[in-house]
């Protein structure tokens, strides 16, 4: 991918001064270097990048896997990480699924995986495995339509 490629895509564009662009760009970045570590290869940033396609698709065990990676940027002082981070992820799950859902089905994956990217170091340091865990189940029991539903996979 060129760079021409890189700055055709909207969270890309820095030229635009969005803010909102560069804490994307950033997110998707990380991400592509935590599959790294995870031993993912071939991991690609998707070429055509339309709104409703996700972001980075993946190889693990002969897998093609599509990333939709959601960056986390705004926190609220005085409410609790967890639940700031379940309401993130409640809110933008649904288009995520979407997002995943078509790219899964354009590009032959095997597997979709919703990914956060947490920008907010101080509160992410305290919390571990099963506080992540208790916002998933959170989210599976969230009203009458389960929020990770049509999502394989998903990491914060």
């Amino acid at each position: 991918m060129t760079k021409e490629d890189l700055r055709a895509r909207q969270e890309f564009n820095f030229d635009s001064r969005d803010a909102n662009n560069l804490e994307s760009a950033t997110g998707v970045l990380r991400a592509a270097i935590h599959l790294g570590q995870a031993k993912f290869s071939e991991i690609t940033l998707i070429k055509s990048k339309q709104k409703s396609e996700a972001d980075l698709t993946a190889k693990k065990n002969d897998r093609k896997v599509c990333f939709e990676v959601k960056t986390i940027t705004r926190q609220q002082k005085g409410h609790f990480f967890g639940d700031q981070l379940y309401e993130k992820i409640k809110e933008s799950i649904a288009k995520a699924r979407k997002q995943l859902t078509a790219s899964a089905t354009n590009l032959n994956c095997d597997v979709t995986i919703y990914a956060c990217v947490v920008n907010w170091f101080s509160q992410t340091i305290y919390l571990n495995q099963s506080d992540y865990q208790s916002i998933v189940n959170r989210l599976e029991e969230h009203g009458e339509e389960k929020s990770p539903e049509g999502v394989d996979g998903g990491s914060s």
